[in-house]
């Protein structure tokens, strides 16, 4: 079934925006396109995307600069979650209850804008300011969660899965594009109808200068009290050291490392482990991050 949604975005500029400027924004914002189409299908369940299409209806040039576009969207649904809930293709239209899905694709195309830029002047590490763009994004995925029908952590996650460090990279530098309207005349305000990005926020959105050595790869994450498997053939590995599987990453065994302070036959010949690790991980060929091996730094109690 088709949907056409359509929305605008206002740069709140004094003077006229040239053409190169509107050139890159229209191009960030068909990049963002891609991944609303796939955040569709990720937030909603059941949900399949056919097709999301952009098109320009209009783009003014009096102040403030207002350009006008709709996105077109098929989808389609499970047959079984059409038949238990028919009256969500009557709220396509607005006429019952339902997913609001024009106000949960504008929704997805702000939380994608600002999800990047959040997490790329995170990973900066309090170089630059961030405190207006987190607020921001916490506003917006809480309003995502609602038009939803789920928790914010549950969106958290759904975007963290779907963000890869190749995808993450793609994201902030197209949301560049999006913001550089603004950028280039003094941090105007900027509105994805109706949702409004303060000047404040435009402020901390950083240059493209400053994010050519952005790189969202993590080297390691710590989790804590994680269920551990060590296979019987791992139980003595004094000459090729350990495995085991951190279900939490990876259904895979992976190479374990003992930290000095865990004494081997704490864990000898014991199938399940608590504990504190490191898990390292590396790009694989398709930009994916997976995991390499991990560190035991800390068990718990006695375990089977």
């Amino acid at each position: 079934m088709p949907i056409r949604v359509p929305f605008s975005i206002v740069y709140e500029t004094d003077e006229l925006v040239s053409l190169p400027e509107i050139i890159e924004s229209l191009r960030g914002i068909n990049e963002i396109g891609r991944e609303v189409s796939a955040l569709i299908e990720i937030m909603l369940d059941g949900v399949t995307v056919e097709a999301l299409e952009l098109s320009v209806i209009e783009i003014s040039q009096k102040s403030p600069l207002t350009e006008l576009l709709a996105a077109s969207v098929a989808i389609a649904l499970q047959p079984d979650l059409r038949k238990e809930i028919p009256g969500i293709f009557d709220s396509l239209t607005g006429s019952h209850a339902g997913h609001d899905y024009p106000a949960i694709i504008t929704l997805l195309f702000s939380v994608v804008t600002i999800y990047g830029v959040h997490h790329a002047l995170a990973a900066l590490k309090g170089v630059y300011g961030n405190a207006h763009i987190q607020a921001k994004l916490d506003c917006v995925i809480s309003d995502l969660a609602n038009a939803c029908g789920l928790s914010e952590e549950d969106i958290k996650r759904r975007l963290d899965r779907r963000f890869t460090p190749r995808r993450l990279r793609a994201a902030v530098f197209s949301a560049l594009k999006v913001f550089l309207p603004s950028k280039n005349h003094h941090n105007a305000p900027m509105r994805i109808e109706p949702i409004l990005f303060e000047k404040a926020v435009v402020a901390e959105v950083p240059s493209n200068a400053q994010m050519l050595d952005f790189d969202p790869s993590p080297t390691s994450r710590s989790l804590q009290k994680t269920s551990i498997e060590i296979h019987a053939q791992d139980l003595d590995r004094s000459k090729v050291g350990w495995a085991g599987i951190v279900r939490a990453v990876s259904s895979k065994r992976l190479r374990m490392e003992l930290y000095p302070t865990i004494q081997p036959d704490k864990i000898y010949t014991k199938s399940h482990i608590l504990g504190d690790i490191i898990v390292e991980f590396k790009i694989d060929a398709d930009g994916e991050e997976v995991p390499s091996m991990f560190h035991l730094i800390h068990v718990y109690g006695e375990q089977a």
